[in-house]
């Protein structure tokens, strides 16, 4: 029972942790698409339990192969480098941020999470010179 108990907060918590990261002034995500990204980050973290239980990564990793063959699809179109690495990347984040709750992470989920918002809302102001 309490294993169940767990497994439901681990998914409520890969469904919330992500939410600030859609939230700032310079989200590179739309906020309208929150909610599939909170799905990609319930996805990984069952993956990453159910591996965990099962004793055997390839499970989780099949998440990764699925991630890198949609990210190889998305090169392969004719927008630009910084265009497709600017839509491919919060699909990675959200996934490995699901994986480090699903692996009881959860410190480095958060991590995580503080880094790439600091990234996403206040490095290009920095790096701009705060023109902004």
């Amino acid at each position: 029972m309490f294993s169940a108990i767990g497994f439901a907060i681990k998914i409520l918590m890969a469904a919330t942790i992500i939410v600030p990261l859609f939230i700032g002034h310079n989200s590179i995500v739309a906020k309208e698409k929150i909610g599939i990204y909170s799905l990609i980050s319930v996805v990984a973290a069952t993956m990453t339990v159910i591996s965990d239980k099962l004793g055997s990564g390839l499970i989780a990793g099949s998440l990764f192969v699925a991630i890198a063959i949609i990210s190889y699809s998305q090169f392969q179109k004719d927008k630009g480098w910084a265009d497709t690495l600017q839509s491919m990347a919060p699909l990675w984040l959200v996934a490995v941020i699901g994986m480090c709750i699903g692996a009881t992470m959860l410190l480095q989920a958060v991590i995580v999470t503080a880094v790439a918002y600091y990234l996403i809302n206040y490095l290009p102001t920095l790096l701009d010179g705060g023109d902004k």
